[in-house]
């Protein structure tokens, strides 16, 4: 007697469980290990390093302003230049479970891409995207690619900028 009401207990039990494990393997993101550092500069839209200033939450995403500290990959049709101090990066949602935890005060290093096709830099869990005091051998790496890009590229103009792309990045400036 006492074992048939220990199993009619277990029955549920385990129907519990196993909705359980399904509930939350079910909306687990899937994402592919990223690359090296320097695969994934060349994969991304814009990399930089910057402190969250301020983040302001929405349902759809959250929109994260980073004051920059440094940039290895320029995207300045998407606000990320060496001209501009500051940049816009957008992540999903409180909705979302690709949606990157930043938090303000805190500095990062920040693969980004454009994933809306728009004006905006957009940024998953799938990137290397990391605080910075974690990626001291992604920083080692992408310096080190800067490095050897710029002796293999000297500037042609001597260092000085086309007077058109600082005067498009102005106007950009100028508006924002």
């Amino acid at each position: 007697m006492r074992f048939k009401k220990q199993s009619k207990l277990a029955v549920p039990i385990v129907a519990l469980l196993v909705l359980l494990i399904s509930l939350n393997t079910a909306g687990a993101i899937s994402c592919v290990a990223p690359g090296s550092p320097q695969e994934e500069l060349e994969k991304s839209e814009g990399v930089f390093v910057g402190k969250v200033v301020k983040i302001s939450s929405y349902t759809e995403h959250d929109i994260v302003e980073f004051e920059l500290s440094s940039i290895f990959k320029e995207a300045p049709t998407l606000g990320l230049s060496l001209e501009s101090n500051k940049v816009i990066v957008r992540t999903g949602g409180k909705l979302s479970l690709a949606n990157y935890k930043f938090e303000e005060g805190k500095e990062y290093l920040v693969y980004a891409n454009n994933f809306e096709e728009d004006l905006t830099l957009d940024l998953s869990i799938c990137t290397r995207t990391k605080l910075l005091s974690e990626a001291d051998e992604d920083i080692k790496e992408l310096e080190q690619y800067r490095n050897d890009v710029n002796q293999a590229n000297p500037p042609a103009n001597n260092g000085r900028e086309n007077i058109f792309v600082r005067f498009a990045i102005w106007l950009k400036n100028l508006f924002n």
